[in-house]
């Protein structure tokens, strides 16, 4: 039996009701959306809007919050929470007229925060509204910078949007703040 359920993102996973295929399929969502990846004793959390809403850690960490206007953004917990990154940007494939498009001055505030946080903190979280593209795309690229390696979110359920992924890289290879790079990279 296959089950096809429409959600809004916005609405949480627990009214879908207490049926055994409905708590079914909300472990099956948390399990996917949860995907974190450990890196030299931290970890970066990716989640969606609602997940973000309900996020506590008990150590210190920071957050990349994105969306889509400056009029979406969520109320986070203050426990632990070191420092917070607002940026609001659309999640477009391609330049759209009247839409926010990510750009080489949101990559700038995305390194410059990532440089300014990363000794004083063991958890950096980035949400986006579902979790799934924006958010994945910025993780990917802070660990392209950091280890390398941000393959982990270019699988499913992710779908980093390229949009994000091509600035932030070249601010990465080509940035005239070389000292932001170089200081990221030397942490």
């Amino acid at each position: 039996m296959i089950v096809v359920v429409q959600l809004n993102i916005r609405q949480p996973l627990s009214s879908l009701g207490k049926s055994r295929s409905a708590i079914r399929i909300v472990e099956i969502l948390h399990r996917l959306r949860k995907k974190k990846y450990t890196m030299r004793f931290k970890e970066i959390v990716v989640l969606s809007c609602i997940e973000a809403e309900d996020f506590e850690c008990g150590t210190p960490w920071a957050c990349i919050s994105i969306a889509t206007t400056e009029n979406d953004f969520v109320r986070l917990h203050r426990r632990n929470r070191k420092d917070l990154l607002r940026i609001a940007f659309s999640d477009v494939c391609k330049p759209i007229r009247g839409f926010i498009v990510f750009d080489s001055l949101h990559a700038h505030d995305i390194l410059d925060f990532v440089t300014h946080n990363w000794r004083r903190l063991n958890t950096p979280m980035v949400h986006c509204e579902a979790g799934l593209s924006r958010s994945p795309a910025v993780a990917a690229a802070i660990l392209n910078l950091k280890l390398g390696d941000g393959s982990g979110f270019f699988e499913y359920p992710f779908i980093p949007n390229d949009m994000v992924i091509s600035p932030m890289t070249w601010c990465i290879t080509h940035c005239s703040k070389l000292r932001t790079v170089e200081a990221i990279t030397n942490n």
